[in-house]
């Protein structure tokens, strides 16, 4: 799902939506203006949304899933490497429906306890996670998103 992005795409995504930094917090990161970052935001939530409405048979019941078919096209041209699987994990229910959107839930529920961590972390320094984050980008440990 975040291949159909552009790296600068990509981060922004992750930044946004996964780690759920703010404006500034994504801006400082990427070197680039608060709203700079969530302009791009917006782009990759539009363009996740857009994939997803049309090839996940998950996210729009009307599409068959496609995620067998593309696997041994994507492993046939390269782009998977079925040794070194880096997104993937195997196991009976990985293309389960029930499962997936029981962890959905999951996922949602954990929310609020995400913010109130995020808001009374014991951190030494209040942006300690964000310069982190950004000296980890900026050693290309990220570098599989380029791929």
């Amino acid at each position: 799902m975040l291949l159909c992005l552009d790296r600068d795409h990509r981060i922004a995504y992750i930044l946004g939506e996964i780690v759920e930094d703010t404006g500034e917090e994504g801006g400082y990161i990427l070197d680039i203006a608060p709203a700079a970052f969530r302009k791009r935001l917006s782009g990759a939530r539009t363009r996740i949304l857009k994939f997803m409405q049309r090839k996940c048979g998950i996210f729009n019941p009307g599409n068959a899933c496609r995620c067998d078919r593309r696997v041994n096209h994507a492993t046939s041209i390269g782009r998977v490497n079925p040794q070194n699987l880096l997104f993937a994990r195997s196991g009976p229910d990985i293309f389960d429906r029930a499962a997936i959107t029981d962890r959905i839930h999951e996922i949602e529920e954990i929310g609020p306890a995400a913010v109130i961590y995020r808001n009374n972390a014991a951190d030494a320094e209040p942006n300690a996670f964000v310069y982190r984050f950004k000296k980890f980008i900026e050693t290309k440990k990220l570098a599989v998103l380029e791929e």
